[in-house]
């Protein structure tokens, strides 16, 4: 590529004038002037700038004008169409856009009709602009103009033909001969005059132009100038274009249409008022952000909609018109590997498309690890980006990148440095993705990538062959093994994900999942599980560590690739200034999870610091987060609802929402005003302000009284539950080949005593004492229990009652409909620790929670859950249909977390509209309580039906029936044809006779010879 100088005093002063244009517009400018000061791009070998409608050519070919005169141009030119109102805007524009140089004295503009006849040494000092329609009169006074001055004629000109296809070209036939019409005519002999100059053309309808020859003779002009570009460089649209796309459509089959996108990234979003929730759309695609609170909007409770300020997560900004425009390159730069994944990722012609959310975060990781981290920024080919090569170093370093400039002590980074300054600090990339938006697919794409670039070079350790999963339990680890090429229901080709020829590929590496449990500190003295007095092994070293954790096949393996799912539990405690962590939170919740978080990120920093090919050698060579909500929350340290540093993709739950990949929140509104009824919007604070001081149990919290608390609340859930039973008939009453999942309510308590209060109405089962005849005798005696005698243990049964809700939800000693989760004693099996001595109940309860709604699991009848948190992680139901909030909600995280926990779609079969699209049918879960102001929803009247949520039908095959199935193998292509014998071994030819009819062209048939 030419050198250009990008820091001349017009470039620089008019870029600093025009702030607000797109990067992409100067990038676009620089890369022309580029092309048009080589040699071979003079007047003989014109150039194309390439825009469509209204996009901003205008805006880009005056950057042009203004970089081309820092680099060795004197003169401009700029030809209009035969209009005298066009030419007059495009003088004024640029008078506008120049006004600084204009008043200056460094450069003139002239309309050629009222250009003076000559021009002096002391007017050609200065830089100067001719605008003149394509209208003989106007060409022949510029013609004539420089004619008249050699000095003109020999300075360096740019001439831009703006709507080139408009009159510059044009043909007629007499007499046998190719005659020029008189404005292409004119035009030729103006680039001919010029001794010095080069042509650009600017159009949004090139067609004509790339089809004209290379060379023409043409009988009315001497030296006939080409007019078929030899370059074409595209004008960027802006994220605000609204073109015929948005209007007409381009198929119905376009991106925007189908399931390739699902998320309206280039067309507009919505925003909502916090203050009264109306939406309104909004140009252009959603800037990545987040909500957070500050002391001014802390106590916004109070109102209808809760106040949060927001805040743009920049580096994600940035890296998205990085992204975009690589994407657009079809991915230069990358390994044909990666472009081949990625191609087929892509495909429309998948029988299983994947959403653009997914395709985009895997994009960003490949595009970060595989091109601007190693330093082949080059490869790439652009010259200018969001995020530069001197950004990258700075996120690496943990320094404040350049084009982050907001004066804060927050700023993204790409490490996260332990305490311990000694060691390696861990490079880590985070992607937000929106609970039910696909994390398990990124991940499966994430590791066929690497295995699959590592399975074509071997001897490389650019990309791992090795891949440590880490989730937060023992639920979703079992999940997880879909990850595993060797699982039999491996997502790789469960989702189509690699390609036939490179499947065989991915048995050449190896994955594990496992969850954080086992990064514990073992003890000294435990070997195999069990502790002995005569066991002292020492303290752990990171390689005694990755052997413990990793094997030994995958240790010598390292460097790896880590995925942390559910990465927001991995995040190391901020210290205060004497150097202790800071408290926070809800005592010994707050504790669990710093332990957890403290325990996750230290078992990946000693993983990173044991690499078998020296200590400077990183263990882990990428590191990945993915999670629905990557912040910190309330006593890590940090502000509560902070982003981590390290997000480079976002795709939350309102573009979930709004893109219909997850369920609908569907809020109780007023049938008159259509707002949110606050008695069941914001039921905790509704509750609350309707209690006396007698309400309150003693003691500082001054909590409620549970029974209290039931009696404020008992009109929403009776309210809720009515909704639940209306869906649940829906269901009973279903055909064969419709939905038959029965629906789950879940009830979300402040704590667990009313929690158990609350179970207990709903589900008819209570605790009662057993008193026996013995016990009725102790009573009567009077005198106290003899002397070293104990009174015997209270002994209690379980009593089965009816439920004071819906008789659906009651219990019975042969099935539990209503279930309610115990945290701890669910945490302490999800640790699947064995050291914990967990009890068989405990597990019992785990494998009940992870298949509700599972047919033939032991969840399969469960229609209620009650319980204090959000629930845990790996709860997947996605029949969950009704959420009740009985607890306060201190941030919209917290609100975003329990509502995403019913936001699972049932249902991904894509349905046509009577316009061809391809959507997604809407899918509901009612929500009370919870007073959420950034996510979208849809009112429902709390008196009305929803018809909407009755089953919808499917086809598929009988059970019985099964043995019957047909599959049918994806053929990606053919063997080749062999006809004949072939000279060559292993080379099949054959020969295509083809017969060229092209009398009017002058080419004669040929025999044209394909080798297969």
């Amino acid at each position: 590529m030419a050198t250009i100088n990008l820091q001349g005093d017009f470039y620089q002063r008019y870029k600093a004038a025009n702030p607000s244009f797109d990067p992409y517009t100067y990038l676009c400018a620089e890369e022309t002037v580029e092309e048009l000061i080589k040699k071979e791009t003079t007047s003989e070998h014109p150039g194309m700038l390439l825009g469509k409608v209204q996009s901003g050519k205008t805006r880009t070919f005056i950057s042009i004008i203004a970089l081309a005169f820092d680099n060795g141009f004197d003169i401009a030119i700029v030809l209009s169409k035969n209009s005298r109102a066009l030419l007059e805007q495009t003088a004024k524009r640029l008078n506008s856009e120049f006004r600084m140089f204009v008043d200056d004295a460094e450069l003139d503009i002239y309309d050629i009709m009222h250009t003076p006849e000559s021009f002096g040494i002391y007017e050609l000092d200065s830089k100067l602009i001719f605008v003149a329609k394509k209208q003989s009169d106007n060409l022949r006074r510029l013609i004539d103009l420089f004619k008249s001055n050699a000095i003109m004629s020999n300075k360096r000109t740019l001439i831009i033909d703006d709507e080139a296809d408009n009159a510059s070209i044009g043909y007629t036939k007499k007499t046998g001969l190719i005659e020029a019409n008189k404005i292409a005519s004119q035009v030729s002999n103006l680039r001919s005059v010029i001794i010095n100059s080069s042509y650009l053309q600017v159009t949004a309808t090139p067609y004509s132009l790339y089809l004209q020859p290379t060379e023409v003779e043409v009988a009315n002009v001497i030296t006939f100038k080409p007019t078929r570009p030899a370059f074409t460089k595209l004008v960027p649209v802006p994220h605000e274009y609204v073109g015929g796309e948005t209007y007409f459509g381009d198929s119905a089959n376009s991106e925007e249409d189908t399931l390739e996108s699902l998320i309206h990234h280039t067309v507009a979003h919505w925003l909502y008022d916090t203050k009264t929730g109306e939406p309104r759309e909004n140009p252009g695609r959603r800037d990545a952000g987040y909500w957070y609170k500050t002391d001014k909007v802390g106590g916004a409770q109070t109102k209808l909609f809760v106040e949060e300020e927001r805040d743009d997560i920049e580096l994600v900004n940035a890296l998205r018109k990085d992204v975009n425009r690589w994407r657009e390159s079809k991915y230069r730069g990358a390994s044909n590997v990666t472009k081949d994944l990625l191609n087929y990722w892509a495909s429309k012609d998948r029988a299983r498309r994947l959403f653009f959310c997914q395709r985009e975060a895997v994009e960003t990781i490949i595009y970060l690890a595989e091109i601007r981290i190693p330093g082949r920024t080059s490869k790439t080919m652009f010259q200018e980006f969001a995020v530069r090569d001197e950004d990258i170093q700075q996120l690496l370093k943990g320094e404040r990148p350049g084009f982050y400039q907001t004066a804060t002590d927050y700023f993204p980074t790409l490490v996260d440095p332990s305490p311990d300054g000694s060691i390696l600090p861990l490079q880590r990339l985070g992607c937000k993705m929106a609970t039910g938006s696909g994390k398990t697919v990124v991940m499966a794409m994430l590791v066929s990538w690497a295995f699959c670039n590592r399975g074509v070079n071997p001897n490389s350790t650019e990309f791992p062959n090795a891949v440590l999963v880490v989730c937060p339990n023992l639920t979703v680890k079992e999940r997880l093994q879909v990850l595993r090429p060797e699982d039999a229901k491996n997502y790789y080709t469960e989702f189509d994900i690699v390609p036939l020829k490179y499947r065989p590929l991915m048995q050449k590496g190896k994955v594990l999942v496992t969850n954080w449990h086992l990064f514990n500190p073992q003890s000294e003295h435990e070997e195999g599980g069990k502790t002995y007095a005569v066991v002292n092994k020492g303290p752990d070293t990171p390689e005694t560590f990755a052997r413990h954790i990793l094997g030994d096949d995958l240790y010598r393996r390292m460097p790896i690739m880590v995925l942390n799912d559910e990465g927001h539990h991995c995040w190391r405690p901020l210290p205060n200034d004497n150097g202790e962590e800071q408290a926070g939170g809800n005592g010994e919740d707050i504790e669990d999870e710093v332990k957890e978080a403290t325990v996750w990120v230290e078992g990946l920093d000693k993983l990173n610091n044991s690499n078998p090919h020296g200590p400077k050698a990183r263990g882990i060579s990428l590191c990945v987060d993915l999670s629905a909500t990557p912040f910190y929350i309330s006593g890590s340290g940090h502000p509560e609802g902070r982003p981590f540093p390290w997000l480079v993709s976002d795709f939350g739950l309102v573009d979930a929402i709004e893109s219909g990949i997850v369920k609908i929140p569907r809020m109780p509104v007023m049938d008159v005003t259509g707002l949110p009824d606050p008695k069941y919007f914001k039921l905790w604070e509704t509750i609350r302000s309707r209690l006396q001081p007698v309400d309150f149990l003693p003691g500082k919290a001054r909590r409620p009284k549970p029974a209290v608390v039931y009696r404020e609340a008992e009109g929403a859930l009776q309210q809720l539950a009515g909704q639940w039973k209306e869906r649940f008939e829906y269901v009973e009453s279903a055909t064969p080949g419709q939905e038959h999942v029965p629906p789950v309510m879940i009830v979300v308590c402040d704590n667990t005593d009313i929690a158990e209060l609350v179970y207990q109405k709903i589900s008819g089962e209570t605790q009662v004492e057993l008193v026996t005849q013995a016990d009725i005798e102790d009573e009567d005696e009077e005198e106290a229990p003899a002397k070293g005698k104990r009174k015997a243990k209270a002994k209690w049964i379980t009593s089965y009652g009816h439920s004071e809700v819906l008789p659906h939800f009651e219990n019975t000693e042969s099935r539990k409909h209503t279930i309610r989760i115990d945290t701890k004693l669910l945490a302490e099996a999800e640790s699947g620790d064995p050291k914990k001595g967990k009890k068989d109940f405990a597990e019992e309860l785990r494998q009940v929670v992870a298949t509700v709604g599972k047919p033939g699991q032991p969840g399969e009848h469960v229609r209620c859950v009650v319980s204090v948190g959000m629930l845990t992680e790996g709860w997947d139901a996605n029949n969950v249909t009704h959420i009740l909030g009985i607890r306060a909600f201190g941030s919209q995280l917290l609100c975003e977390q329990v509502v995403g926990r019913g936001l699972r779609r049932m249902d991904y079969t894509p349905t046509k509209t009577d316009d061809g699209k391809e959507l997604l049918t809407e899918e509901y879960v009612d929500v009370y309580g919870i007073p959420f102001s950034v996510i979208p929803f849809k009112g429902r009247v709390v008196t009305a039906s929803a018809t909407e949520d009755k089953p919808k039908q499917h086809v598929m095959a009988l059970p019985e029936r099964k043995a019957m199935e047909i599959q049918f193998p994806v053929v990606e292509g053919y063997p080749p044809l062999t006809i004949g014998a072939s000279s060559e071994r292993g080379t099949s030819t054959f020969a295509v006779i083809r017969r060229c009819w092209r009398e009017s062209w002058g080419i004669s048939s040929r025999t044209v010879t394909y080798r297969l």
